[in-house]
C-alpha cells in the first residue's frame, strides 16, 4: 500500500489568521451570537464554520475559518495577486435555517456546511485559487450536495450587504478577503 503524503503540511502556515478572523468578528458580533463548527483534527487541512444570527438582520452569517492558513496559489496574470492569496468564504442563509450543536455531515441542514468546507479546501487540494467569479460544482455527474436541495454548484460573489471594514482583515502586510 502506498504511503500517504500530505503536501499541505510542507507549505507555510498561517495559523495566526484564525486568531485574526476571530478578534476582527468580535469587533462586529457580540460573543453571544457567535457559534463555531470545529473540526475534528484532520490530516490535511482544519476548517472550521463560524455561525453568527445578528440581531437585528433578516439572515444569519456561516464563515469558514482555516482556508487562509495557506496562500493560494494565484495566477500571475491577476491584477495583484497579493491581494487575493489569502481568502475565506462566506454565506449568508436565511434565518428559519438551524442546525445541530454539532456538524456530522449527516444531519437535515449540513449540506450546506459542507458547500463551505468543500469550497474552502478546494483551491489548496488542487493547487489553484478561488475569487470573486469563480464557480465551483458539487459533483463531477452534476448531482446536488445533497438530497435536501437541487443546488449544484456555487459562485463567488463579492459583498453587497456588508463594507469592506468586514470583508477585508488587514493586518501585519497581509489581506484576508471574506468572499461571498
Amino acid at each position: 500500500m502506498a504511503e500517504y503524503k500530505n503536501t499541505l503540511s510542507e507549505r507555510k502556515h498561517y495559523h495566526e489568521h484564525a486568531e485574526w478572523i476571530h478578534d476582527h468578528l468580535s469587533k462586529f458580533f457580540d460573543d453571544k451570537l457567535v457559534s463555531v463548527f470545529h473540526e475534528i483534527p484532520t490530516l490535511d487541512l482544519h476548517l472550521d464554520v463560524y455561525f453568527i444570527k445578528p440581531e437585528n438582520s433578516t439572515f444569519n452569517i456561516l464563515l469558514t475559518c482555516g482556508m487562509s492558513t495557506l496562500k493560494m496559489n494565484v495566477e500571475e496574470q491577476v491584477e495583484n495577486p497579493t491581494e487575493v492569496e489569502f481568502a475565506e468564504i462566506m454565506m449568508l442563509i436565511p434565518k428559519e435555517i438551524e442546525f445541530e450543536q454539532v456538524y456530522s455531515g449527516k444531519n437535515k441542514n449540513d449540506w450546506i456546511i459542507s458547500i463551505l468546507k468543500q469550497s474552502a479546501k478546494f483551491p489548496h487540494f488542487y493547487d489553484t485559487w478561488i475569487g470573486i467569479g469563480h464557480t465551483l460544482q458539487a459533483e463531477m455527474d452534476m448531482s446536488p450536495y445533497s438530497s435536501e436541495t437541487e443546488f449544484v454548484g456555487a459562485l463567488v460573489l463579492p459583498s453587497v450587504t456588508f463594507d469592506k471594514d468586514f470583508t477585508e482583515i488587514h493586518k501585519n502586510g497581509r489581506k484576508v478577503k471574506n468572499h461571498r
